[in-house]
């Protein structure tokens, strides 16, 4: 939050603000995004998160890296 102000002191402005910036950017940059991973293979995980069957999965970690992690934690 904008300076740290106690939730009684946010004028709407900042509250816009903030707003926009956390989740009205993050939702254009993953609907500009998600077709270019689609068209790289890279979206399957994407993809599968925003479809019906994955309606359950609330708060989970996927890691999808091509399992450069593990391989890295390997070492």
């Amino acid at each position: 939050m904008d300076h740290f102000l106690p939730v009684s002191e946010v004028d709407d402005e900042t509250w816009d603000r903030v707003i926009a910036v956390n989740v009205t950017g993050v939702m254009r940059l993953t609907r500009a995004v998600v077709p270019i991973m689609q068209k790289a293979g890279g979206g399957a995980v994407v993809t599968w998160l925003a479809s019906d069957e994955a309606s359950n999965v609330n708060g989970a970690i996927v890691t999808s890296d091509g399992g450069w992690s593990a391989a890295w934690l390997a070492t």
